[in-house]
């Protein structure tokens, strides 16, 4: 009897850890896709014309999006979606799916920190802002919770 309580303990304590580990994770995870929106308002709203156009503040955005959309894939692991997380659970039932829309967000995310180089206006960015908005879409669409 004395070992079952021991092990349950264990069990317990090890089921513990790993939702706080999972917490800690999706909390990592919220934290970038935070800076990934906050970078995203800049080029938005330089795309708008809300905001006139400054090379080196949307280079230095797209630098961001671009460094923080390999920091997130780094985040998706089985068992951290759902819960206080925005992830769906439908992200672990289409993980090949699913990575191709990350893919799809990387390379976008790439393709607008090299465009953004040497940008003298939004006109010279505006093709790629669009790949990223679409792909952010077609992700958030299948994978985020509202």
């Amino acid at each position: 009897m004395k070992k079952k309580l021991l092990l349950a303990a264990a069990l317990t304590a090890s089921m513990t850890a790993a939702a706080a580990d999972y917490k800690r994770l999706v909390d990592y995870r919220q934290s970038g896709f935070t800076i990934i929106g906050w970078n995203m308002g800049t080029v938005g709203a330089m795309a708008r014309g809300k905001v006139d156009f400054n090379a080196e503040r949307f280079s230095d955005a797209a630098d961001r999006i671009a460094f923080m959309s390999t920091v997130v894939d780094d985040t998706f692991v089985k068992g951290s979606m759902g819960g206080s997380s925005n992830a769906l659970l439908e992200i672990e039932d289409n993980w090949d799916d699913f990575n191709a829309k990350m893919a799809q967000f990387q390379e976008a995310a790439t393709a607008l920190r090299d465009k953004s180089k040497g940008a003298k206006s939004i006109d010279d960015v505006k093709a790629e802002i669009g790949a990223l908005g679409k792909s952010c879409k077609g992700c958030h669409d299948s994978y985020k919770a509202d």
